[in-house]
């Protein structure tokens, strides 16, 4: 109490981090930004329930009933089908396709746009705008640039339902469903953490249209 009553006597005040450094300023939590559903999961290959997720919820796509593993959930795979490789539309009459778009890292030298700190600006400005998967083309412009490699995630070919997976990478998902036209799940995921045969830690984040 001593050293605040100090401080506050010779007029001290503490500055946020983002005045003092270049790193983007921390979101306000009176701010409703209206952000997808999305977050951070990590899957495990060995474990029959957290090896796959859905990306409607971010949870595990199996769940243990009755002693036995049921399908809860499930559009992302991690390794049960092609070892090392991400599997989506893998449920049901689903059906997806998942692009990868490259090193996220990569990104603002592709699209001639400027990263913060630490990186994030890419993959935090893919979204869906104006008919078109868009990425950042500038600090604050909107709706963006088209991602032109995103292209091939509406394609009508049924290959590319896998791809491998590689740290730093970025990928576009795309589901949908035979039994139901109108459905359609899209969604961006980064790999934040690999570790070959044992686990992969992606953030996750629907795109809505």
């Amino acid at each position: 109490m001593k050293a605040l009553i100090a401080l506050s006597l010779l007029g001290i005040t503490a500055l946020p981090f983002s005045q003092a450094g270049s790193r983007a300023p921390a979101a306000s939590p009176a701010i409703d930004d209206g952000a997808p559903d999305g977050g951070l999961v990590t899957m495990w290959l060995l474990d029959g329930v957290t090896d796959s997720i859905s990306l409607n919820t971010g949870e595990p796509a199996s769940v243990v009933r009755q002693h036995e593993l049921r399908n809860r959930d499930g559009q992302l795979d991690f390794g049960g089908y092609y070892p090392g490789e991400f599997t989506v539309g893998i449920q049901g009459g689903e059906s997806g396709r998942i692009v990868d778009l490259g090193a996220e890292s990569e990104l603002s030298e592709r699209y001639s746009f400027e990263e913060t700190v630490g990186g994030g600006q890419g993959f935090a400005s893919i979204h869906f705008a104006d008919g078109a998967i868009r990425i950042r083309a500038g600090a604050g412009s909107v709706p963006g640039q088209k991602c032109a490699e995103a292209l091939a995630v509406f394609a009508e070919e049924p290959r590319g339902n896998h791809a491998p997976i590689r740290l730093d990478h970025v990928y576009l998902v795309r589901i949908v469903d035979r039994h139901d036209e109108e459905y359609e799940l899209l969604a961006k995921l980064h790999v934040v953490g690999y570790q070959p045969g044992q686990s992969v830690t992606v953030r996750w984040q629907r795109l809505e249209r």
